[in-house]
């Protein structure tokens, strides 16, 4: 991000890392319905237009819900969208920085809730700032389990966001063929 004195931010190129290891979950149907409390997380790393970053993230809590199973104990789990403000209280240059999610997939399990990991799958962000910073990301990585959690934003400036998007499905598809044929190695 730029700002120069008469024009409001725009989004460049970078990524933000945040790490966290208080997050907890509960379910009252034994994984149907899982809460996730997103606490402790910190700024762990910035690149490109993130570089001065800072603050204390705040991020919401994520109620997921069950769907279709997806094997070797794995489901797809969905969450109400968009969530706005889904971050907040990151700060680069005078104005706070907001991160939306727009579009969400997550798969995973929930045995306990001191046994649980979910994946967060071609998901959609928008950033904005308190001067109406435009610009669309992705997160590249969003993994949440009970002992070390991280949230890799990739921010894609809005007329590269579609063929950014596309890559990172890319990736996201050699990522999961790669863990199914480890799967079927290991079995």
């Amino acid at each position: 991000m730029s700002l120069s004195p008469a024009q409001a931010a725009t989004l460049s190129p970078g990524t933000i890392n945040l790490d966290s290891n208080a997050v907890t979950a509960s379910s009252p149907d034994s994984g149907a319905t899982v809460t996730l409390n997103l606490n402790g997380f910190g700024i762990a790393l910035t690149t490109g237009g993130f570089v001065g970053l800072g603050g204390a993230p705040t991020v919401l809590p994520l109620t997921l819900t069950r769907g279709a199973a997806l094997g070797g104990g794995n489901f797809l789990y969905t969450t109400p969208l968009p969530i706005n403000n889904f971050i907040s209280n990151l700060f680069l240059g005078g104005d706070e920085v907001f991160v939306d999610i727009i579009n969400a997939t997550f798969f995973g399990r929930f045995t306990n809730p001191t046994n649980f990991s979910f994946l967060g799958d071609l998901i959609q962000t928008r950033f904005r700032s308190t001067n109406q910073l435009p610009g669309g990301g992705a997160l590249q990585s969003f993994t949440l389990t009970n002992n070390s959690s991280s949230i890799d934003l990739v921010a894609i400036p809005t007329p590269a966001l579609l063929p950014g998007l596309i890559g990172l499905g890319l990736g996201v598809l050699r990522k999961r063929k790669a863990e199914g044929a480890e799967e079927v190695s290991e079995a």
